[in-house]
């Protein structure tokens, strides 16, 4: 009795964990397909917020790419601006004279061009300079003075008043090492007066690496602008700042710069630290595209004055098959301060 009644115990337990276990694996059968459904959800929606936040990165890199070559459009309108004062001031400094002296340089040698601009001139008293007029009758006068190395020192207009040469015009021309100066003067009744002035320096290849534009007022020369450049071996412009007048000096304006590295342009701007008197870093840009006009290498960069270092802002890196056609894509927004390293944001693979 005490057997049979053990068996069934026995029997009815197992049943009850059968019953429990198969139950649970139901369960179990039942919440997979709701958990694959899930994940693929999730994936979705994952896809869908990376693809959002893709396109809030193009737009924000189009927007960045737009102030770049609005900026680049202010930088080149300032040096067609620079060229346009030159230009004037030049024909106002009597163009003839201008032309006259640039062809002397022009047909002499190079290291000659840059020897007699920068010793140290010592020039025979004015009266004993060569004295050089055109005259037509009745009407006008020029006459011309020179230093000892034969560069014009001196540029004089007249016009004929009834019976007599009265002056109109002077212009005067000064060589302190590099810098050749121009000066204006206007004949007041019985006296010059100072108008402006126009300053330059030239490079051993004859560029232009300095300008700069005065304006006599109340016994003082005031600065308006002035511009500094230079070159390469090709005579390409790769450094471009202006300044302007500010409590009797020069100020900075801005600067940019163009280097290569590897077929990357890179370009830094900067600004004026008004405090230390200097330039200081303020944005860079780097940049190369291949062949076909894809771009390769997209990186923009601020410069953080409190730790004097560049900070990341955004890194794009392309790669292209033979024919063109993108292969890889990679895009890094975020910058560890601490390692000074990009951080990954996505990359797309193509294959075809």
């Amino acid at each position: 009795m005490k057997n049979s009644q053990f068996f069934m115990i026995a029997t009815l337990s197992l049943l009850i964990s059968v019953s429990a276990f198969s139950q649970n694996n139901g369960r179990e059968r039942i919440k997979s397909p709701t958990s694959s459904l899930e994940v693929k959800q999730a994936m979705q929606e994952r896809h869908n917020k990376a693809k959002e936040q893709k396109a809030i990165r193009l737009q924000e890199r189009e927007q960045q790419k737009e102030q770049r070559v609005t900026r680049l459009r202010e930088r080149e309108a300032q040096r067609k601006e620079a060229e346009a004062k030159r230009s004037e001031m030049q024909e106002k400094m009597q163009p003839k004279q201008r032309q006259m002296h640039q062809q002397e340089r022009n047909t002499m040698p190079k290291a000659v061009v840059r020897k007699k601009t920068t010793d140290k001139l010592q020039q025979k008293e004015v009266s004993k300079l060569a004295l050089d007029s055109v005259v037509y009758p009745e009407v006008w006068k020029e006459t011309y003075r020179y230093d000892y190395y034969g560069r014009i020192t001196e540029h004089i207009n007249y016009n004929w008043n009834v019976s007599k040469w009265e002056p109109s015009q002077k212009y005067e021309y000064v060589y302190e090492g590099d810098i050749i100066k121009e000066i204006y003067y206007y004949w007041d009744v019985s006296d010059w007066q100072p108008n402006s002035k126009y300053e330059y320096a030239l490079d051993a290849n004859g560029n232009e690496i300095m300008e700069a534009y005065y304006n006599w007022s109340s016994g003082n020369w005031v600065g308006s602008n002035k511009y500094e450049y230079a070159y390469d071996a090709n005579g390409d412009v790769i450094m471009y700042a202006n300044y302007y007048w500010s409590s009797g000096k020069w100020v900075g304006g801005n600067k940019s710069t163009i280097e290569y590295s590897n077929d990357i342009e890179i370009i830094t701007w900067c600004i004026w630290d008004v405090v230390k008197s200097q330039w200081q870093n303020d944005e860079k840009y780097e940049y190369a595209e291949d062949d076909y006009g894809n771009t390769l290498h997209d990186v923009a960069y601020s410069w953080n004055s409190t730790t004097n270092k560049w900070e990341g802002n955004y890194k794009e890196l392309y790669t292209y098959n033979s024919k063109g056609w993108i292969l890889l894509e990679e895009y890094y927004y975020d910058w560890n301060d601490t390692t000074d390293t990009w951080i990954g944001y996505e990359k797309y693979v193509y294959a075809y």
